[in-house]
């Protein structure tokens, strides 16, 4: 492992949360650099809060970097966010020479008629600064009784029609200018904040009414066409056969998604009515919610974040999302032990519900598939990212398999999302196109209808390089379709040589930007002659197929059904609130 990029002490969670999410404001920085940090704040300040106008207001010691001094030229140094905003607009240099008196006395003319209200950070304008401004202008000649100020003449200069009206150079003209500038010019200039109160940077925070006990509020992506969707509807329905009293906050997914599944609507409220919350996405995203939705991270309630995670170590740099719950829950051994190195939290181990009962039955014709041949199929979201989800080993295995290309077979890729330009896209694509046997289904199609797919189908493969969970090979299982998949990680609870036929693997580190957070870490890399035999072995035994299929079909239903994983829940719930009132 690598060593993870810590924040700097007045980088708050918040701060440090969108310091590692957004990367353009980063405009290339390495995640350590500390001075980069601190010009972090300053964009903060800028233009961060406005993007996500309900996170938590800066704290004093992120405050008083941002006012800190920078030197902008030689001799001349300015508040941090002074300099900042100065560099985020490269016009100011042609504008405003900073070296020159004159020019930087313009440059916080500008500052104060157009960033401050803009930005709306009068707050961290200084008395100082205030007064510079003010000062009697050096390029017009004292013909009044006052001579416009620095500030009055920048406005006079960006307004050809107060031109027309006050002739500068004349004294009726200079007092005329400055009494308009006093009765109204202030505020159609935008300056009102001038004589107004600061409003502060830092407004106390709300706090909620009482949460009730005796339920849980599951917030997630609710109704999101995607794996993690999926676990929140099946928590829910878990959450439903135990008797639990729910509700669900719905979040929205980053990203095109297609048609929403709305089966959780009638349960969804709009900020959370429990003193108990699963939080069921990924940690990241969780950390997400201290800048969107901090509310649904309310310290009234005991906060479980039943966190996905496909690789062998939690990223450092994340370590701050640990301090937004009480505990977390993982749905695999394999993601329990990253977990387990991580964090000093309660953890539990707590298996995903799995159902086939929304199936949608389609024949294959409806799918556009030939009815004559023995089908393999593997589904995968490109949004889950594709060096992972691996569908390109899926190919080269099949034609390995079967190179003749007369065999009865056919291989289905049922796929969504992902990016076309990728040029790992782009090799699959040509693979595909060279083999007329592989067909491809892309885009977002129902949940009962892709479950139907899969029972169209005859053999299901996955040769990923790592899953949490692996939710479409026990759904392939609860429908009785036997599985070839990569024998390693969190489907390793699943894949076994009773249930499956698990493909060998070595290690392979993780690419870069295969993975978020990746650099330094492995993952498994199927061995394709390996996979290549598991196919052929399948396809030419029908007994071992049905032999597969249904131990397998008996191991998910015996450990993955909606009532027995919900009573699982329910008895960690029960024990928290116990905790909780003898506490």
């Amino acid at each position: 492992m690598l060593e993870p990029a810590l924040p700097a002490p007045f980088m708050s969670p918040a701060l440090w949360i969108a310091w590692l999410l957004r990367d353009d404001a980063r405009d290339g920085a390495a995640l350590g650099d500390p001075e980069a940090q601190r010009d972090f704040v300053a964009w903060w300040l800028l233009a961060g809060r406005r993007d996500y106008p309900d996170a938590p207001p800066l704290e004093p010691p992120a405050l008083a970097v941002a006012q800190e001094p920078v030197t902008v030229a030689p001799g001349v140094t300015l508040p941090r966010f002074l300099a900042v905003a100065w560099r985020a607009h490269p016009h100011l240099a042609e504008a405003f020479d900073l070296a020159e008196p004159r020019g930087l006395a313009r440059y916080l003319c500008w500052f104060c008629v157009v960033a401050v209200p803009h930005y709306g950070i009068a707050a961290l304008v200084s008395r100082s600064l205030v007064a510079a401004v003010f000062e009697p202008d050096e390029g017009t000649p004292p013909l009044g009784h006052r001579r416009p100020s620095r500030l009055e003449r920048f406005v006079w200069d960006s307004a050809p029609a107060l031109q027309s009206r006050f002739d500068l150079a004349t004294a009726e003209g200079q007092d005329g200018f400055v009494h308009w500038f006093a009765e109204r010019g202030a505020a159609a200039s935008g300056l009102g904040w001038l004589f107004a109160e600061a409003v502060p940077l830092s407004p106390a925070v709300p706090r909620r009414g009482a949460l009730a006990p005796g339920g849980v509020n599951l917030i997630g992506f609710a109704y999101g066409q995607l794996g993690v969707g999926e676990d929140m509807r099946m928590l829910a329905t878990a959450c439903g056969a135990a008797e639990i009293p729910f509700c669900v906050v719905a979040r929205t997914p980053i990203g095109e998604r297609g048609p929403e599944d709305r089966l959780l609507a009638p349960r969804a409220v709009p900020a959370p009515v429990y003193d108990t919350s699963i939080l069921c996405m990924t940690g990241l995203d969780t950390g997400l919610q201290l800048l969107e939705r901090p509310s649904l991270l309310d310290d009234g309630a005991y906060r479980i974040g039943y966190w996905p995670w496909e690789l062998p170590h939690w990223p450092g740099e994340w370590q701050c999302a640990f301090g937004l719950v009480d505990e977390v829950w993982a749905s695999s051994r394999y993601t329990l032990a990253a977990y387990e190195e991580a964090t000093l939290l309660p953890l539990r181990q707590m298996p995903l519900a799995v159902s086939v009962d929304r199936i949608v039955m389609r024949s294959r014709a409806a799918f556009g598939l030939p009815e004559d041949r023995l089908l393999f199929l593997y589904v995968f979201d490109g949004h889950s990212y594709i060096a992972r989800k691996n569908p390109e080993a899926v190919v080269a295995a099949f034609r390995q398999a079967f190179p003749t290309g007369s065999e009865p077979v056919g291989l289905v890729l049922k796929m969504m999302g992902g990016d076309r330009t990728d040029p790992r896209e782009t090799a699959l694509f040509a693979s595909i196109a060279e083999d007329p046997r592989i067909m491809v289904i892309d885009g977002v199609i129902p949940r009962g209808e892709v479950l139907g797919l899969i029972a169209a189908c005859d053999i299901y493969v996955s040769l990923h390089r790592a899953e949490g969970f692996g939710r479409t090979i026990a759904e392939a299982m609860l429908l009785r379709r036997p599985v070839i998949a990569t024998g390693f990680s969190g489907s390793d609870e699943l894949v076994g040589p009773e249930t499956a036929l698990p493909v060998a693997w070595g290690r392979r580190a993780v690419g870069p930007d295969e993975y978020p957070f990746g650099d330094g870490q492995w993952w498994a890399d199927p061995d394709i002659d390996h996979a290549a035999w598991c196919l052929r072995r399948l396809a030419d035994s029908p007994s071992a197929r049905a032999r597969l299929a249904e131990s397998a079909y008996r191991h998910v239903s015996g450990r993955h059904a909606p009532a027995l994983v919900g009573a699982r829940y329910a008895a960690r719930l029960a024990e928290i609130a116990r905790n909780r009132i003898g506490g």
